[in-house]
This record gives C-alpha cells, structure tokens and sequence, in this order.
C-alpha cells in the first residue's frame, strides 16, 4: 500500500496517474460500517485506483473537543488495517487549524486539481469542510457536471442501531468488549509498539496513563492476551496476561518475558479461567 502525504496530493506528486474511487474520512476504528466504504472502492482494482484520504492525527484531538474519549486505533494500526483490507494508497493530512478553515468546495477542489477522480465513496452521515460546512446532498452539489459519480452507503446496523465510533468507544469504557468487536470486526488491541514503557521485570511493565491516546474502560483489573512481537512475516504469539488500569498508570503482567507488542482485551472479563476464555 502507498502511502502519500497532503502535500504529495495538492503539489500532483503522488503517483497515482489512473482513475481514482475514493472516499474521506478520519476512519477511527475502520469499524463495519466503514468497511463497506472500503469494500466498495477496492472492488474494482483493474479499473481504478482505491484511495483513501485521513489523517495523522484525528481532527477531536486537534480540536480539543473535551468529550472525546480516546482513539480506537492507533495510526500504525490503521495504515496497517487499510493495507490488511486492500486499499491501494492512503493520503495521510496532518489535519490543523489551518486546514480546519477549508471549506467542504475547497477541500474537494484541491483534490480534483491533480486527481482523476472516477468516483467518492461516502457514508450517509458524512460531513466535512470548516464547521462541518459540507453533508453528502451539498458533496453531490460540488460534483453536478464533473462526470464524477457519487455514493453514498446507508448505516450498517447493530443491534437495530447504527454502527458508529462513539458508540463503539462507549462499549469499550464499559467494558463490552464482546459488543465493540462485533461493531469493529476486530478485537480492541492497545498499541504498545514506540510508547515509553518502563520495564519492571520479566513480563512486567507500567506505562503512564496519558502516553496512551487509545480509548479505555474503566479502572479495574482486565484478563488480557498480549501479542508478542515477532519478526517480520511471522505470526505475533498471544500469551494471556493481566492489565490494571487506574487514574494514572497503567500496569501490565503476562507469562513469559517477551516484548509484548500490543494488548487484546477478553471478549468476556468475568471469572470463567483462562484455559475456558482461551
């Protein structure tokens, strides 16, 4: 998969020379819902390009928006994600004030300037530009007379309801572990990987609370899988451990002494053991 940045898109370096199906959006979680967003622009790669275009750092953040409760997916998670699920290219835009100023008609417009774009891809609820200025019905207004063919995929349901990242992140902080995999498609795996760990002996570590931008339930005691790292190729090895979380640390205990990569939460965190669990 490539992967290009804002600036390989706006000065036409990116490469990317056939039609173009895309779609746009911050894709926490790559969530089912999303994927048939995916689903839709990789299903024809003899025809088209699939290219998603999201950012770095997603735009609650850098917007300081105070009832976000953390990332369901770590940016490596999600280039990996992306590239696991066969999309072709991802423009990555480091989103900031700035370019929280465009407007919906200039973003698509900068975009269009050095794209071949064939078609978007976009959910039903999609909003983008400055204050969110731009839905799909003005999307389809921006593209009338392009020759670029607009759609827009209905909620995927769970439930009864639709599938969404907040509600995932509300399943996550009760504890629903079970439910948010059955939104996500995935397991909720925390990205240990580049984050200042302190060791505290063999499958022993701590980390501090705020070193970790993913999204967690409450405080308490979690049984866990930790994947270990592995070398490149081979599959990462699971090992049942113990993660504690409180206000300000979290600690993490499994079998064996292995750099553990990343943290699997039980579907199920009850009293049922492992050896049932596993």
């Amino acid at each position: 998969m490539k992967v290009l940045s804002w600036d390989d898109i706006v000065r036409g370096t990116h490469g990317v020379g056939r039609p173009v199906d895309l779609t746009i959006g911050a894709f926490d979680g790559l969530h089912a819902g999303h994927r048939v967003l995916l689903s839709s622009i990789t299903s024809s790669p003899d025809q088209a390009t699939s290219l998603v275009v999201t950012f770095g750092t997603n735009p609650a953040v850098v917007l300081g928006k105070g009832s976000f409760a953390g990332l369901l997916l770590s940016h490596r998670q999600k280039l990996e994600r992306l590239a696991s699920l066969g999309v072709a290219a991802v423009a990555v835009v480091d989103f900031s004030e700035e370019l929280s100023k465009l407007s919906g008609k200039a973003f698509i417009g900068l975009l269009r300037d050095t794209l071949a774009i064939r078609r978007i891809v976009v959910g039903h609820d999609f909003r983008f530009g400055k204050d969110r200025d731009t839905d799909d019905e003005g999307l389809r207004g921006l593209l009338a007379g392009t020759g670029i063919d607009l759609e827009v995929k209905g909620p995927v349901l769970h439930h009864g309801i639709a599938v969404s990242s907040s509600r995932i992140r509300k399943s996550i902080q009760e504890a629903s572990f079970a439910g948010a995999r059955a939104m996500l498609l995935a397991d909720h795996a925390l990205d240990l990987r580049g984050l200042a760990v302190e060791t505290r002996g063999p499958g022993r570590l701590s980390l501090a609370r705020e070193a970790l931008r993913q999204v967690l339930p409450r405080n308490g005691g979690y049984r866990v899988l930790c994947l270990r790292a592995m070398p490149e190729g081979g599959e990462a090895l699971k090992v049942p451990g113990r993660l504690d979380i409180d206000t300000g640390e979290l600690r993490l205990a499994w079998e064996g002494g292995a750099e553990a990569a990343a943290v699997i939460f039980a579907q199920e965190n009850n009293e049922r053991s492992f050896r049932e669990w596993l």
